[in-house]
């Protein structure tokens, strides 16, 4: 997609409409099948449980925070030349 959106190959809705839903779609299946493993997950005790989550769930807000912060310094920079 970064190649996409420096050199616009494809500009079509109809095109990347369902590149994005099927990453949305695994993005989201797989967040679901973190925290149904760790609850799950038979040796571990229920205070340890919790404290993977909140883990897990720190991790994620952090990604998309980096994920954000890139596409904004990315904007200002590389992409306002185009």
């Amino acid at each position: 997609m970064f190649l996409n959106t420096y050199y616009f190959w494809f500009s079509s809705a109809y095109i990347l409409a369902p590149f994005y839903v099927s990453v949305g779609l695994m993005g989201g299946a797989s967040y679901v099948n973190v925290m149904h493993n760790i609850l799950e997950h038979k040796t571990l005790e229920k205070s340890e449980k919790e404290i993977t989550i909140v883990c897990s769930l720190l991790m994620n807000d952090g990604g998309v925070l980096l994920a954000s912060l890139f596409s904004l310094i990315m904007d200002i920079t590389i992409f306002k030349t185009i």
